[in-house]
């Protein structure tokens, strides 16, 4: 029973810091972006990948937010020619 309601807490919490995301866009700048659904879905799908493959549940949680966190740096830190386009203008 007590391990339930860790998880009922901390799923709450993790649900609650996901709403104030969207409320701070959506609701104060009346802009709407789902991008940040799609991160959160590929942490969450690793990690129920990993999870059902034998791979210990904490192991598989950090596994699954460093490969969300890959993800998003190589869609954002992707290399642009900018600068040679500048130059050459």
């Amino acid at each position: 029973m007590v391990s339930y309601l860790v998880s009922l807490v901390i799923f709450t919490a993790l649900y609650a810091i996901f709403s104030l995301g969207l409320n701070l866009q959506w609701g104060f700048t009346g802009l709407i972006n789902f991008g940040h659904v799609a991160f959160m879905t590929v942490g969450a799908y690793a990690t129920v990948l990993l999870s059902t493959q034998g791979v210990p549940l904490i192991l598989a949680a950090l596994i699954g937010a460093a490969l969300a966190a890959f993800w998003v740096c190589s869609l954002v830190f992707q290399p642009c020619d900018c600068e040679k386009t500048i130059l050459r203008s």
